[in-house]
């Protein structure tokens, strides 16, 4: 019951963990910049030039680790691939093997 459970309601939530992930990045980034925008107004123009760069930076690259979580996930559904992933482990499996 609890494979079947887990194969129905959870596994495609999973799957779509990329966007679900950017959405709620992209809310919170938002979010994020009202609060710099207003609440940085006393401080130098550098300081928050360079707050925004990194946040920028941040979301960015976890926007980017999420997308890629969905499109691993995606590849691995697809039948077509199954075949070449078997073949890449098995060569991995080999690898490991002999060293």
């Amino acid at each position: 019951m609890t494979q079947n459970f887990f194969e129905k309601k959870i596994k495609p939530i999973l799957v779509y963990v990329g966007a679900i992930g950017a959405v709620f990045m992209s809310i919170a980034y938002i979010i994020l910049m009202f609060v710099l925008v207003f609440g940085f107004k006393i401080q130098k123009k550098l300081t928050n030039s360079l707050i925004f760069a990194i946040i920028n930076a941040v979301v960015g690259f976890i926007i980017m680790q999420l997308l890629k979580i969905q499109g691993i996930a995606f590849a691995k559904n697809l039948s077509e691939n199954k075949k070449i992933i078997d073949q890449w482990n098995d060569k991995q499996k080999k690898k490991v093997t002999t060293h």
